[in-house]
Protein backbone atom coordinates (compact mmCIF):
# COMPACT_ATOMS: atom_id res chain seq x y z
CA UNK A 1 0.00 0.00 0.00
CA UNK A 2 3.18 2.56 0.60
CA UNK A 3 4.23 1.36 -2.65
CA UNK A 4 0.75 2.39 -4.31
CA UNK A 5 0.74 6.18 -2.40
CA UNK A 6 4.03 6.88 -3.16
CA UNK A 7 2.98 5.76 -6.63
CA UNK A 8 0.20 8.23 -7.07
CA UNK A 9 2.21 10.89 -4.92
CA UNK A 10 4.70 11.03 -7.66
CA UNK A 11 2.41 10.89 -10.73
CA UNK A 12 0.32 14.14 -8.95
CA UNK A 13 4.23 16.31 -8.66
CA UNK A 14 6.20 15.00 -11.78
CA UNK A 15 5.71 13.33 -14.58
CA UNK A 16 8.46 11.63 -16.42
CA UNK A 17 7.63 11.22 -20.47
CA UNK A 18 9.57 8.42 -21.73
CA UNK A 19 10.75 7.43 -25.46
CA UNK A 20 10.33 3.37 -26.15
CA UNK A 21 11.52 1.67 -28.86
CA UNK A 22 12.42 -1.66 -29.42
CA UNK A 23 16.16 -1.32 -29.34
CA UNK A 24 16.82 1.33 -26.65
CA UNK A 25 15.40 1.20 -22.73
CA UNK A 26 12.85 3.98 -21.75
CA UNK A 27 14.51 6.98 -20.75
CA UNK A 28 13.20 10.09 -19.38
CA UNK A 29 12.41 12.81 -22.10
CA UNK A 30 11.36 15.72 -20.09
CA UNK A 31 9.15 16.79 -16.66
CA UNK A 32 6.21 18.45 -16.25
CA UNK A 33 8.32 21.12 -14.59
CA UNK A 34 10.36 21.73 -17.77
CA UNK A 35 7.26 21.63 -20.11
CA UNK A 36 5.67 24.59 -18.59
CA UNK A 37 8.42 26.53 -19.11
CA UNK A 38 8.76 25.98 -22.99
CA UNK A 39 7.36 27.67 -25.68
CA UNK A 40 6.65 25.60 -28.92
CA UNK A 41 6.00 28.07 -31.69
CA UNK A 42 4.71 30.83 -29.74
CA UNK A 43 2.38 28.44 -28.00
CA UNK A 44 2.03 28.61 -24.11
CA UNK A 45 2.59 25.57 -21.88
CA UNK A 46 2.56 27.28 -18.52
CA UNK A 47 -1.20 26.05 -17.76
CA UNK A 48 -0.57 22.28 -18.68
CA UNK A 49 -3.64 20.22 -16.92
CA UNK A 50 -2.83 16.55 -18.62
CA UNK A 51 -0.66 14.97 -20.83
CA UNK A 52 -1.12 11.79 -23.02
CA UNK A 53 1.15 9.64 -25.60
CA UNK A 54 -0.62 10.20 -28.91
CA UNK A 55 -1.99 6.92 -29.89
CA UNK A 56 -2.80 7.83 -33.44
CA UNK A 57 1.37 8.54 -33.94
CA UNK A 58 4.11 7.42 -32.30
CA UNK A 59 6.71 9.78 -30.30
CA UNK A 60 3.99 12.58 -30.11
CA UNK A 61 1.96 13.86 -27.37
CA UNK A 62 -1.52 15.21 -26.55
CA UNK A 63 -1.71 18.08 -24.47
CA UNK A 64 -4.68 19.75 -22.15
CA UNK A 65 -3.51 22.99 -22.05
CA UNK A 66 -6.12 24.40 -20.15
CA UNK A 67 -8.84 25.93 -22.63
CA UNK A 68 -7.65 23.58 -25.74
CA UNK A 69 -6.27 20.75 -26.77
CA UNK A 70 -3.09 20.46 -28.97
CA UNK A 71 -1.15 17.93 -30.57
CA UNK A 72 3.15 18.15 -29.97
CA UNK A 73 4.49 15.93 -32.99
CA UNK A 74 7.80 13.82 -32.40
CA UNK A 75 9.58 17.20 -33.94
CA UNK A 76 8.10 19.52 -31.70
CA UNK A 77 5.52 20.85 -33.41
CA UNK A 78 2.78 22.53 -31.74
CA UNK A 79 -0.90 22.10 -33.82
CA UNK A 80 -4.18 23.33 -31.70
CA UNK A 81 -6.79 20.18 -32.60
CA UNK A 82 -9.23 22.22 -30.87
CA UNK A 83 -10.26 25.19 -28.45
CA UNK A 84 -8.59 28.60 -28.44
CA UNK A 85 -5.19 29.19 -26.33
CA UNK A 86 -6.43 31.79 -24.63
CA UNK A 87 -9.94 32.11 -24.57
CA UNK A 88 -12.92 30.34 -22.46
CA UNK A 89 -16.26 29.61 -23.79
CA UNK A 90 -18.36 27.07 -24.62
CA UNK A 91 -19.20 25.66 -28.32
CA UNK A 92 -18.94 22.49 -30.23
CA UNK A 93 -18.43 21.90 -33.53
CA UNK A 94 -14.87 22.10 -36.15
CA UNK A 95 -12.27 22.21 -33.17
CA UNK A 96 -11.21 25.01 -35.04
CA UNK A 97 -14.13 27.34 -33.57
CA UNK A 98 -15.17 24.86 -30.83
CA UNK A 99 -14.47 26.21 -26.73
CA UNK A 100 -13.35 24.62 -23.70
CA UNK A 101 -13.34 26.27 -20.27
CA UNK A 102 -10.03 24.19 -18.62
CA UNK A 103 -9.51 20.43 -19.90
CA UNK A 104 -9.04 19.12 -16.92
CA UNK A 105 -8.57 15.12 -18.21
CA UNK A 106 -8.02 13.30 -21.49
CA UNK A 107 -8.53 9.91 -22.07
CA UNK A 108 -7.84 8.36 -25.78
CA UNK A 109 -10.27 5.20 -27.39
CA UNK A 110 -10.69 3.73 -30.57
CA UNK A 111 -6.46 3.67 -30.85
CA UNK A 112 -6.59 7.50 -30.57
CA UNK A 113 -9.29 8.08 -33.16
CA UNK A 114 -11.85 10.03 -30.41
CA UNK A 115 -10.54 12.01 -27.41
CA UNK A 116 -12.73 12.69 -23.72
CA UNK A 117 -12.17 15.31 -22.37
CA UNK A 118 -13.46 16.42 -18.81
CA UNK A 119 -14.71 20.32 -19.39
CA UNK A 120 -14.06 21.36 -15.60
CA UNK A 121 -15.57 24.74 -15.72
CA UNK A 122 -18.30 23.78 -18.41
CA UNK A 123 -19.69 20.84 -16.25
CA UNK A 124 -19.54 18.31 -18.86
CA UNK A 125 -17.63 15.91 -20.69
CA UNK A 126 -16.85 16.44 -24.53
CA UNK A 127 -15.52 14.34 -27.38
CA UNK A 128 -12.97 15.49 -29.43
CA UNK A 129 -13.64 13.31 -33.24
CA UNK A 130 -10.57 13.08 -35.09
CA UNK A 131 -10.91 10.12 -37.25
CA UNK A 132 -12.41 11.38 -40.24
CA UNK A 133 -13.19 14.53 -42.07
CA UNK A 134 -10.71 17.49 -42.58
CA UNK A 135 -10.84 18.61 -38.84
CA UNK A 136 -11.53 17.37 -35.46
CA UNK A 137 -15.02 17.96 -33.84
CA UNK A 138 -15.86 18.42 -30.66
CA UNK A 139 -19.62 17.50 -29.36
CA UNK A 140 -20.54 17.10 -26.02
CA UNK A 141 -20.03 13.52 -24.78
CA UNK A 142 -22.08 13.35 -21.25
CA UNK A 143 -24.03 16.08 -19.73
CA UNK A 144 -25.52 19.42 -20.26
CA UNK A 145 -22.44 22.06 -21.07
CA UNK A 146 -23.15 25.01 -18.58
CA UNK A 147 -25.71 23.55 -16.59
CA UNK A 148 -24.39 21.53 -13.09
CA UNK A 149 -25.98 19.30 -10.90
CA UNK A 150 -25.94 15.83 -9.83
CA UNK A 151 -26.80 12.24 -10.99
CA UNK A 152 -29.15 10.51 -8.74
CA UNK A 153 -31.29 7.62 -10.48
CA UNK A 154 -29.29 5.85 -13.67
CA UNK A 155 -30.08 8.46 -16.64
CA UNK A 156 -28.80 9.08 -20.26
CA UNK A 157 -25.37 10.65 -21.12
CA UNK A 158 -27.91 14.05 -22.76
CA UNK A 159 -30.12 13.62 -19.02
CA UNK A 160 -26.77 13.79 -16.91
CA UNK A 161 -25.81 16.89 -15.01
CA UNK A 162 -22.63 17.22 -13.84
CA UNK A 163 -20.37 19.76 -11.25
CA UNK A 164 -16.72 20.33 -11.79
CA UNK A 165 -15.50 16.56 -13.86
CA UNK A 166 -12.19 16.34 -13.01
CA UNK A 167 -10.69 13.06 -13.72
CA UNK A 168 -11.87 10.05 -16.20
CA UNK A 169 -10.89 6.43 -15.98
CA UNK A 170 -11.81 4.28 -18.94
CA UNK A 171 -12.05 -0.05 -18.39
CA UNK A 172 -12.26 -1.03 -22.10
CA UNK A 173 -12.29 -4.94 -20.98
CA UNK A 174 -15.72 -3.67 -19.34
CA UNK A 175 -17.10 -1.10 -21.39
CA UNK A 176 -17.47 1.31 -19.06
CA UNK A 177 -16.35 4.99 -18.24
CA UNK A 178 -16.22 6.39 -14.50
CA UNK A 179 -16.02 9.85 -14.13
CA UNK A 180 -14.50 11.38 -10.99
CA UNK A 181 -16.35 14.41 -10.62
CA UNK A 182 -16.25 16.91 -7.18
CA UNK A 183 -17.60 14.47 -4.47
CA UNK A 184 -19.14 12.23 -6.67
CA UNK A 185 -17.70 9.09 -8.62
CA UNK A 186 -20.39 8.21 -11.42
CA UNK A 187 -20.24 5.14 -13.91
CA UNK A 188 -20.88 5.06 -17.06
CA UNK A 189 -22.23 1.56 -18.55
CA UNK A 190 -20.95 2.12 -22.59
CA UNK A 191 -23.28 -0.81 -23.34
CA UNK A 192 -26.42 0.28 -21.96
CA UNK A 193 -25.63 4.06 -22.42
CA UNK A 194 -26.63 4.71 -18.67
CA UNK A 195 -24.90 6.32 -16.01
CA UNK A 196 -25.02 5.99 -12.50
CA UNK A 197 -24.27 7.27 -8.95
CA UNK A 198 -21.56 4.73 -7.20
CA UNK A 199 -20.67 7.83 -5.01
CA UNK A 200 -21.43 10.90 -3.29
CA UNK A 201 -20.16 12.57 -0.23
CA UNK A 202 -21.02 16.74 -0.09
CA UNK A 203 -18.89 16.67 2.84
CA UNK A 204 -15.57 15.31 2.73
CA UNK A 205 -14.79 13.89 -0.63
CA UNK A 206 -13.29 16.74 -2.45
CA UNK A 207 -10.77 17.83 -4.22
CA UNK A 208 -9.68 15.07 -6.31
CA UNK A 209 -7.05 14.76 -8.62
CA UNK A 210 -6.29 10.96 -9.25
CA UNK A 211 -8.19 8.03 -9.67
CA UNK A 212 -6.24 4.28 -10.23
CA UNK A 213 -7.53 0.76 -10.92
CA UNK A 214 -6.13 -2.38 -9.22
CA UNK A 215 -5.13 -4.87 -12.10
CA UNK A 216 -7.67 -7.11 -11.45
CA UNK A 217 -10.20 -3.95 -12.14
CA UNK A 218 -11.98 -4.02 -8.74
CA UNK A 219 -10.65 -1.85 -6.50
CA UNK A 220 -10.60 1.43 -7.41
CA UNK A 221 -7.94 4.11 -5.81
CA UNK A 222 -8.96 7.78 -5.33
CA UNK A 223 -6.05 10.95 -3.91
CA UNK A 224 -8.53 13.69 -3.03
CA UNK A 225 -8.08 16.67 -0.55
CA UNK A 226 -6.89 14.86 2.69
CA UNK A 227 -5.42 11.72 1.78
CA UNK A 228 -6.19 8.43 -0.69
CA UNK A 229 -9.39 6.07 -0.65
CA UNK A 230 -10.48 2.96 -1.83
CA UNK A 231 -13.42 1.71 -3.48
CA UNK A 232 -14.75 -1.73 -3.99
CA UNK A 233 -16.65 -1.02 -7.37
CA UNK A 234 -17.70 -4.84 -7.20
CA UNK A 235 -20.00 -3.59 -4.18
CA UNK A 236 -23.74 -2.93 -4.04
CA UNK A 237 -23.19 -0.20 -1.87
CA UNK A 238 -19.69 1.94 -2.35
CA UNK A 239 -17.69 2.94 0.71
CA UNK A 240 -14.91 4.96 1.35
CA UNK A 241 -12.36 3.26 2.80
CA UNK A 242 -9.46 5.72 3.95
CA UNK A 243 -5.98 4.22 3.55
CA UNK A 244 -3.57 7.10 4.04
CA UNK A 245 -3.97 11.04 4.87
CA UNK A 246 -6.47 12.10 7.16
CA UNK A 247 -10.37 11.91 7.91
CA UNK A 248 -11.08 15.63 7.29
CA UNK A 249 -10.15 18.60 5.39
CA UNK A 250 -7.99 21.34 6.92
CA UNK A 251 -10.35 24.61 6.26
CA UNK A 252 -7.30 26.16 4.43
CA UNK A 253 -7.45 23.62 1.72
CA UNK A 254 -11.13 23.24 1.22
CA UNK A 255 -10.84 27.35 0.84
CA UNK A 256 -7.92 27.03 -1.40
CA UNK A 257 -10.20 24.46 -3.88
CA UNK A 258 -12.97 26.72 -3.52
CA UNK A 259 -11.53 29.71 -5.21
CA UNK A 260 -9.50 27.99 -7.66
CA UNK A 261 -12.30 25.93 -8.99
CA UNK A 262 -15.39 27.61 -8.30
Amino acid sequence: MAKLCKAIFLYCVFINFTLCQSTQSAKPLISFGELQKLKLNNYNLRTVEDIEPDQLESGGFLVGNQHSLAHISPSLRVNILAGKENETAFRNGPGYSAYFNIVQDLVQINNGSDIIIADLNNHCIRKVERGSGLYPYVSTFVGDCGRQGYVSDPVSPADARLTHPLKLLHIPKENIFYYLLDKVILKHNLTSDLISLMYKDLEFFTGAYTILMDSQNRYMYVNHAGGVSKFDTRSANWTKVLVAGLDYIPSSTREKWLMVHC
